[in-house]
């Protein structure tokens, strides 16, 4: 500070920019400086004593001696004074105020420039404040708790760092309780958070330059590290040369052990400075012991000391640090996450492997997931779906499965509701396809959410375990409970639903005329599901069986859906509409004014034509004849 001060004031080094031992060796002393009074050089040579026994105690002493003033002389003795001393003693307190003001801009950006500063520790209101002085001794280290800039956390510009309380211990303790070191898997977490606050630094511009295990404190309880104490920290690059030498051997802070051979001689800092002193520090907490017996770089270098390796780290681990602590520069590792990378390297195949691992196990995951999902659906069911040419032929059959959901109506009777996925469909047919009727128009893009349909049309087993009655016209001619109910009306049907749903605390109902054709195609686009055409081999249609027949005796569509096609018309529940403008695109049923309600699937009596996905029946709302039944809904819900 004294240097600097006599610079500013005079315009020059009071001892020529020689080093205080040269000067001390040739016994130079500065000259005192024009406009200052006696006293006030006295000041200045204090501060600038070469012995530190003989030097200005502190910078506010410094202050006190500088800019002391003379006790106020008697009217008598200041009017014998000259005008010429007036004017100079104004004209040099002058000049003090201007540097007073100086030093104390260069004291701010000074005090901006440090990465850390070490403050007072915050007490407890019962306790008294306790003052830390830091001595140029080795074995003086930070306690747990000091206040300081807490850069580490670098959430914001150099200097600026927000206030904290340090928690945990130095490293250098917790070195000194591991004798023989600490595995690389527990190190990491250490060795990660020291070479990450050096890089942030580097990439500030910033080099430490005093990286040791008493600057950095570890936290057991969360296994984090800080990097403190960024005491002699100095800008990488400098516009002036000269102006960043620093003798390491004059700062008590810096310890030899941990500096680098171009620290030691003095040249420009580099980050590759820092590097060394990490590998140190890493090497000394993998082993317990320092790389070179606490000998200095250069030292070591001349006794050509090498590392011993390090047990339990692969050759290319021990390799990484050998790297770290190269003694020429301009071998060493040139970046704190160079380090890292080639520190915990590891094989490529390993990486793979690892990857491969942690996506099969996520497929795994995702695959039972998605199974617990499905189950939730019901219990799983296989059957085949059969695809034909023009002419019947059968051209393909192919396995399907599907899921479904069983309601018990008691007495060993069955209910079983298959599970509809969701999905959009292409509704009606167009004015090309053989048997089309006017009303199946336009064709209009329909969306659904999913649902359960009844497997089969409802049998008369089913009916009478709910209604408590059998109407069916073919109960008396053939013994066949497994056939579909027939000679019930629409009304009929609608009062089933309501029973059944009482019974059963699910929402059954009538399928809208959108949930029919949806679940009736079954992804298909043809006019039948089965293909172009249909014969009596695939669904009971065109007087071929002249009666119903039993549920299940034809093959089913790629829903697992029996008997949509054929055996008995089932009602839907909306009303009759002449075509579809203004239906809607939804599975909401389309009310209207019309008495007539929609009939679909063909039945037992009526040719291929009307058996068709896309044609369109109806019916008065009373009728009961012996070939109308009907088929359930229930929503996707009532299960999952």
């Amino acid at each position: 500070l004294a240097c600097v001060t006599y610079q500013l004031l005079s315009g020059k080094h009071p001892f020529q920019r020689k080093k205080a031992t040269i000067a001390k060796y040739q016994k130079l002393s500065p000259n005192p400086i024009n406009g200052l009074n006696k006293k006030q050089n006295q000041a200045l040579f204090r501060a600038l004593a070469f012995e530190r026994n003989d030097r200005t105690l502190t910078a506010s002493q410094f202050l006190a001696e500088l800019f002391q003033e003379k006790k106020r002389e008697s009217a008598g003795a200041e009017s014998r004074a000259t005008k010429i001393e007036i004017e100079q003693r104004r004209q040099a307190e002058l000049a003090l105020q201007q540097a007073e003001e100086k030093i104390r801009l260069l004291e701010q950006a000074e005090e901006k420039r440090r990465l850390l500063e070490i403050e007072k520790p915050k007490a407890a209101a019962e306790e008294q404040k306790q003052f830390v002085q830091w001595e140029d001794d080795d074995e003086i280290e930070p306690k747990p708790g000091l206040v300081i800039r807490d850069n580490y956390r670098l959430e914001e510009k150099l200097g600026e760092g927000s206030l904290g309380v340090l928690k945990g211990i130095p490293l250098n303790e917790f070195i000194k309780s591991h004798k023989n070191g600490i595995s690389l898997i527990e190190a990491k977490p250490i060795i990660k958070d020291m070479a990450e606050a050096l890089a942030y630094a580097h990439q500030e511009g910033i080099a430490h330059l005093d990286f040791k295990p008493a600057n950095v404190f570890y936290e057991p309880d969360t296994k984090t590290a800080k990097v403190i104490d960024f005491g002699i920290t100095r800008p990488l690059k400098q516009s002036e040369r000269d102006e960043t030498r620093i003798d390491p051997g004059s700062l008590g802070a810096l310890i030899d052990a941990y500096a680098s051979n171009e620290m030691l001689l003095n040249l420009d800092p580099d980050p590759r400075d820092d590097i060394y002193a990490l590998a140190c520090v890493t090497y000394e907490l993998l082993s317990g012991k320092h790389p070179f017996n606490r000998k200095k770089a250069t030292t070591a270098e001349y006794e050509k000391l090498t590392p011993t390796p390090i047990k339990g780290l692969t050759k290319k681990q021990n390799k990484a640090l050998l790297h770290a602590l190269a003694f020429q520069r301009k071998k060493r590792t040139l970046t704190a996450r160079q380090f890292l990378d080639e520190l915990f390297q590891e094989k490529k195949w390993v990486n793979a492997l690892v990857v491969a691992w942690a996506k099969y196990r996520a497929t795994k995951i995702e695959q039972r997931r998605q199974q617990a999902e499905e189950e939730k659906k019901g219990k799983l069911f296989k059957f085949e779906i059969i695809t034909v040419k023009a002419w019947g032929i059968i051209l393909k059959r192919t396995p399907k499965k599907a899921r479904y959901q069983s309601e018990d109506l008691g007495k060993g009777i069955t209910l079983e509701m298959v599970y509809i996925p969701e999905g959009s469909f292409l509704m009606g047919s167009p004015k090309t396809e053989k048997y089309r009727n006017r009303n199946e128009g336009p064709q209009h893009q329909v969306t659904l959410e999913p649902f359960y349909m009844g497997k089969y049309p409802v049998t008369q087993a089913q009916y009478e375990a709910v209604m408590g009655k059998n109407p069916s016209y073919f109960k008396s001619w053939f013994k066949g409970k497994n056939r579909p109910v027939e000679q019930v009306s629409w009304h009929d049907a609608v009062e089933f639903c309501k029973r059944l749903s009482e019974m059963t605390g699910r929402t059954y109902r009538l399928p809208s005329e959108t949930q029919w054709e949806y679940a009736a195609r079954a992804g298909t686009t043809t006019p039948f599901y089965c293909g172009e055409t249909i014969t009596s081999k695939l669904a009971n249609n065109g007087w071929n069986h002249k009666k119903t027949t039993d549920v299940g005796s034809f093959p089913p569509n790629a829903f697992g859906l029996y008997d949509m096609l054929g055996n008995v018309w089932e009602w839907c529940a909306d009303s009759w509409h002449d075509n579809y403008e203004g239906a809607p695109s939804d599975s909401s049923v389309w009310e209207g004014e019309d008495p007539y309600r929609l009939l679909r699937g063909g039945s037992w009596i009526t040719y291929p034509g009307y058996c068709r996905c896309a044609n369109r029946y109806y019916g008065t709302s009373g009728s009961q004849l012996h070939y109308l039944g009907f088929r359930l809904v229930v929503f996707g819900a009532a299960w999952t």
